[in-house]
């Protein structure tokens, strides 16, 4: 609805999205001289061509290329003053109050939620709820939306209660009277298994260390490495707001990412304190080191297949710790380890 109206929503069209886009107004970026960080602070701020603080107006070009102006307005919300003054009226203050009473907050979050439990919403897409887009298994959600509102919309609580539910506590294998549940090929999700699916690169980043044990950086130096991780699945959307979206596709570029970047260089060194050096240099037998770097990493023991192919490998290798640091980069960079299941 940025550049034309919403295709099915009834009531979305331009005129809201600017409207929604002209609460965020009232800030600018600010860089501090010493460190470098940079934070959002709140600033007045005056119409784009008046230039009036009274009234302060964004404009934007309508689908016939005529420009419109557009002042803070929250569908179904009432009138907000017109006012760009940052003592007058924080429009993000605003727009918070008014997303906060809103009936469609509770439903909205918990939809949120529940995606990332399960890998699939009770929409699809998750972000596209409405009338034209009824959500599955209705019930659920308002039951869920209801008590999260009724809790003071305690994210603790909602969290308990999805990890509580049958549907996460079953198993990702699928047998034969569920292959109709098959939200991978299109269908409505019925989450009689647990879905499989792929972890995004902050929850990868997050299982690589704690796998790892890694040794320990400066605070500036852990930020500074989390966000180069994440930065090289930031995929630049082309759009003027600036839209990012951050996916872990398993494409080359990333899978090499997986093999070969400083971060799986770090997870798999044998520096002091990580796990890697503990377990080559601990008086366990050559099985049950293979055992410790398979339960690290993928949480299970190894088959007998698995276990006697390893110690093999340990045996006919001159540099066992060398054949560790093979065993384990291979458990890292698994569809076991990537995968959630």
């Amino acid at each position: 609805v940025q550049c034309h109206h919403h295709p099915t929503e009834e009531g979305w069209g331009q005129d809201e999205f600017w409207s929604l886009n002209a609460f965020f107004r009232q800030m600018k970026v600010e860089r501090d001289k010493q460190s470098g960080a940079v934070r959002l602070v709140d600033a007045s701020f005056r119409g784009e061509g008046s230039g009036d603080l009274a009234e302060a107006e964004i404009y934007y070009e309508d689908l016939s290329g005529y420009k419109r102006a557009a002042y803070p307005a929250f569908p179904g919300g009432p009138e907000i003053a017109k006012s760009g003054d940052i003592g007058e009226v924080d429009r993000r203050a605003e727009l918070a109050r008014l997303v906060a009473s809103s009936d469609d907050l509770g439903r909205a979050f918990v939809n949120r939620v529940w995606s990332q439990f399960f890998g699939y919403g009770f929409t699809r897409p998750v972000d596209d709820m409405g009338p034209h887009n009824p959500p599955a298994h209705p019930e659920v959600l308002e039951q869920l939306a209801e008590q999260f509102a009724a809790h003071g919309y305690s994210v603790r609580e909602l969290v308990g209660w999805v990890a509580a539910t049958e549907p996460f506590s079953l198993s990702s294998r699928t047998r034969a009277d569920q292959l109709a549940d098959s939200p991978e090929a299109g269908g409505v999700p019925l989450f009689s298994r647990y879905y499989t699916r792929q972890l995004d690169p902050e929850e990868v980043y997050k299982s690589l260390l704690v796998a790892s044990r890694s040794p320990g950086q400066s605070a500036g130096g852990a930020v500074q490495a989390r966000q180069q991780w994440l930065g090289q699945f930031a995929q630049n959307m082309g759009t003027d707001e600036g839209t990012e979206i951050i996916a872990f596709h398993g494409d080359i570029r990333q899978s090499l990412e997986m093999m070969n970047s400083p971060l799986m260089q770090q997870a798999t060194s044998t520096g002091e304190g990580s796990v890697l050096r503990r377990v080559a240099q601990s008086q366990m037998s050559p099985a049950e080191k293979v055992e410790h770097l398979f339960l690290a990493s993928i949480a299970r023991e190894p088959t007998k297949r698995e276990l006697d192919l390893s110690v093999r490998m340990l045996s006919a290798n001159g540099n066992e710790a060398a054949a560790l640091q093979d065993i384990w980069w291979a458990l890292l960079n698994s569809s076991e380890f990537i995968l959630d299941h």
